[in-house]
């Protein structure tokens, strides 16, 4: 017999794939069971006795209304045909998660600041929170820039922790990474800026006098790596800063340990470390040490006397307080305008693979940014992925980022990987 079945009355609106395996389940069934019993209210039709079995009915033929037939099974059992039909009109489209644009908002900064000290920064000062140095001399204008900074409304949201170089309390100092350095630990932890004209900081930089008689940047460097590694926060970009106005005096001297000592750290962590130089720093040493230390490359803040156009560090010359807080704020705006934590969306987890990243404002055309693999690879208008601390993260180009301005958005555009 033939029986004609249409799924929609036995099966709840469903995707296609249920309709599937219900049939494919029956199918397998029938093989091995009596088909199902079908009821028939088509007058005119009769069933003949079997052959006396009991597994099987031979079936004569009806009158109008139709006839049932049925085929005859493995092992004598029969069961009826049966026809399915599909109906489109039922169908649920496949659940989908659909596009979020996020506009991305930069990491506030956690910054460990460690200052050169010694001798050769010149005769100490009354701090000034306003207006020039009282004295002519590199420490003074150092101090008083960072005082400045510290205190402005500019570094509101991030923190800052500070060291000075070879602190006062040592005779020697330890070159490595152990905790008899005292670099790897701060003078001042991690603080809440704007800072209060009589807060920590102030009073740190206040204390201090440039009496040191080295000048040991592979123990400075090493202190950077320890502190910033053990101080990260989740959510908060950290980086490391050293101020020096020397070439090193203590501790090693070859150029190729320095600069294996932050582009390691950054291999490692992504934690970048900028280098900050005054008169009497060889720029070249300044951008050995910071070339391969994640920060970006640019034209500002070099050395008038570095033959080459770029470079990786900045040199504020004698400390003059407006340079030195302009590279400060060129140092913060580059470090946390580089990563954004990608949240969740609300359909399912982020797949990065379909990220879309692009440059925004409201009077140009978007900026389409492109992924690479490393940084080795990157350029102007590229971004790399990862995942830090569970969450898709997108991390720009250094060259990338320093498009990124006040007038400037970064949107990125997300799909989901399903429920």
């Amino acid at each position: 017999m033939s029986t004609r079945f249409q799924l929609d009355s036995l099966l709840p609106s469903s995707r296609r794939c249920a309709r599937l395996t219900w049939l494919l389940l029956l199918a397998a069934c029938s093989s091995s069971e009596p088909g199902p019993s079908v009821d028939s209210d088509q007058t005119g039709g009769s069933q003949d006795s079997g052959d006396g079995d009991g597994d099987s009915h031979s079936g004569g033929d009806q009158g109008t209304g139709g006839a049932l037939s049925q085929d005859r099974g493995a092992g004598g059992r029969t069961f009826p045909e049966v026809e399915f039909l599909y109906d489109p009109s039922k169908d649920v489209e496949p659940s989908t998660c659909a596009e979020t644009t996020i506009s991305a908002q930069p990491l506030p900064l956690d910054m460990f600041i460690v200052l050169d000290r010694t001798g050769s920064m010149g005769e100490d000062c009354t701090l000034q929170l306003d207006g020039p140095p009282q004295v002519d001399s590199m420490w003074c204008k150092a101090v008083s820039a960072l005082a400045q900074y510290f205190t402005s409304a500019e570094a509101a949201g991030h923190r800052a922790a500070l060291q000075f170089m070879i602190p006062a309390a040592t005779q020697s100092t330890e070159c490595g990474t152990a905790s008899t350095n005292l670099h790897t630990q701060a003078e001042v932890d991690l603080t809440q800026l704007p800072e209060a004209s009589n807060g920590p900081l102030i009073l740190a930089l206040e204390a201090q006098v440039p009496d040191a008689t080295s000048t040991a940047l592979e123990s400075a460097l090493n202190g950077i790596v320890v502190y910033t590694a053990a101080h990260q926060t989740q959510g908060r970009e950290m980086i490391g800063i050293l101020i020096t106005d020397g070439d090193p005096s203590f501790c090693s001297d070859s150029l190729s340990t320095l600069s294996r000592i932050p582009r390691e750290h950054f291999e490692d962590t992504g934690i970048r470390t900028f280098i900050m130089g005054m008169t009497g720093a060889t720029a070249s040493t300044l951008e050995t040490m910071a070339a391969e230390a994640g920060a970006p490359e640019h034209s500002d803040y070099c050395d008038p006397a570095d033959a080459n156009e770029t470079c990786h560090y900045w040199s504020v010359a004698d400390g003059d307080p407006a340079a030195f807080v302009s590279a400060l704020g060129a140092i913060q705006n580059t470090a946390v305008g580089c990563e954004f934590t990608v949240p969740d969306t609300d359909s399912g987890v982020v797949d990065l693979d379909t990220v879309q990243v692009a440059i925004n404002d409201d009077s140009a055309p978007s900026i389409m940014l492109s992924p690479v693999d490393g940084t080795a690879n990157c350029g102007s208008e590229h971004y790399t992925t990862s995942q830090r601390d569970g969450k898709p993260t997108v991390v720009l180009c250094p060259s990338t980022c320093e498009r990124i301005t006040d007038t400037k958005r970064l949107d990125i555009t997300t799909e989901c990987q399903g429920n």
